[in-house]
């Protein structure tokens, strides 16, 4: 939820600020604390593939 609200916050003073002449803007609501997990959830942990599915299709 941190990264996400990050991100979005982020990008919504930037298009403020292009919005405003390139200013340079402050975003204290971006002052948050964000702890990356030791392992990403969503990375596949599996074998990696391997035969066809890993040529070029000109290849083929």
């Amino acid at each position: 939820v941190e990264r996400t609200l990050l991100v979005s916050g982020g990008l919504d003073a930037l298009m403020d600020s292009r919005h405003q002449g390139h200013i340079r803007l402050e975003t204290p609501h971006l002052d948050v604390q964000y702890q990356a997990p030791e392992n990403m959830p969503i990375r596949p942990t599996g074998p990696r593939p391997q035969g066809a599915s890993t040529v070029p299709f000109d290849r083929i």
